[in-house]
């Protein structure tokens, strides 16, 4: 099997199979139904193949560089720290900016109703759920989620129509059962965090992917034949959050076990990147497949709901001779694309943003590329480089 390039991918390879899935369905809160219409502040932004670190308001954008949250201003074009403070240097625990500064951060940033929310791992071992308000004048603890198991577990999380959603993958040891489990946090009550799915087996990812109209999609893959070379299933669900049931989505079936990636579902159709064929819409019709030859084998790393953005990093620290620094934007047909290159400056790590902005950190130099892609349709993209006024890692690799 070809390696996986995702971040995600990267940070849950350890050599699991067999699964078994447990619904926990007895749906005692009341989820209000927003309909099928998109709804600001409220559902979930983005897919990220990675650790979700940006944040996208009306007023701008929050990203995630190395344990501090910075703002980016869409008015003034200016990106600062999220601290208020006239005295800070901004390179200590002491700085409002840093929300590690209690203990480790586990996965990713989230957005709601004017807070971004957030899990670290304290110091004496406890998962804690805290939350910042988006002026950066507030910050408080939610909730105290869970104790150590004694093993490292994989964190994802999301918030969508009123509630927190994370994923836990407990990991226990190379080719050993571990279970795998969805939670959900009612953000508009006091309750606590809740079970409400769990997978139970040799588990290689189970992340979450989408929240859309009222349902949340997350993947499991799993090894399912311990015998070489490992044979592999990618199973892609949706949650209901009206429900509380579980179902499998539509796969794309090829007659093969190559790695498939649910990408993000519209109206119409779900998206996939196939490990073979590339860009693949699946409708009740059948599957189609949007070949787009020159980024078949390169890492999808973020959806924006509309279009899809391609990046070849691996082969570039790979020390791929023949590789250039690229990211690939498609559309939803495969027929629109442009490319951010290294001709056009582009260095760093993919961090996300929408349709008019996007973000690459640069973390040898602590420094942010600011790239409008307001423009991609006409093939034109342009960037600036802004210097990071928090604490960096200056002198290491990317």
């Amino acid at each position: 099997m070809k390696k996986r390039t995702s971040i995600l991918v990267c940070m849950a390879l350890l050599f699991m199979t067999g699964c078994q899935n447990k619904e926990m369905n007895d749906n005692k809160w009341n989820q209000i139904d927003y309909g099928d219409e998109f709804v600001p502040e409220v559902d979930d932004q983005f897919l990220n193949d990675g650790m979700r670190a940006t944040v996208v308001t009306d007023k701008g954008y929050y990203i995630l560089t190395e344990g501090y949250l910075q703002f980016y201003d869409k008015e003034t074009g200016k990106l600062v720290p999220l601290c208020g403070r006239i005295d800070c240097s901004h390179d200590s625990d002491e700085c409002n900016a840093k929300i590690d500064d209690k203990g480790m951060l586990i996965g990713d940033i989230c957005q709601y109703k004017g807070w971004i929310y957030f899990i670290y791992q304290s110091f004496d071992g406890d998962f804690i759920l805290e939350r910042i308000s988006t002026d950066g004048s507030k910050r408080e603890e939610v909730e105290n989620l869970f104790k150590s198991k004694g093993e490292e577990p994989g964190v994802h999380l999301m918030a969508h129509r009123g509630c927190l959603y994370f994923v836990l993958e407990w990991y226990k040891g190379d080719r050993e059962k571990h279970p795998a489990e969805l939670y959900r946090k009612d953000l508009e009550g006091e309750s606590r965090a809740k079970k409400v799915f769990e997978y139970n087996g040799y588990v290689v990812l189970f992340a979450l992917l989408q929240g859309w109209r009222n349902e949340v999609t997350f993947t499991c893959d799993e090894i399912v034949d311990m015998d070489e070379p490992l044979e592999y299933r990618y199973t892609h669900y949706s949650y209901n959050i009206l429900t509380g049931e579980t179902k499998k989505l539509p796969a794309v079936d090829d007659g093969t076990v190559n790695e498939v990636t649910l990408l993000t579902r519209d109206a119409e159709a779900s998206y996939y990147s196939h490990l073979d064929h590339g860009l693949v819409k699946v409708t009740e019709e059948g599957n189609q497949n949007l070949y787009i030859p020159d980024i078949v084998n390169h890492a999808l790393i973020y959806c924006d709901g509309s279009r899809f953005y391609y990046d070849n990093l691996l082969d570039v620290e790979d020390d791929n001779l023949e590789a250039r620094r690229r990211i690939w934007i498609v559309d939803k047909e495969g027929k629109e694309k442009v490319v951010m290159s290294e001709e056009d400056g582009l260095e760093g790590r993919f961090m996300g943003g929408d349709g008019d902005t996007v973000f690459t950190y640069v973390r040898a130099e602590n420094r942010m590329q600011v790239w409008d892609v307001s423009r991609w349709g006409q093939g034109v993209v342009s960037h600036e480089d802004i210097p990071l006024a928090t604490g960096g890692v200056k002198g290491e690799s990317e």
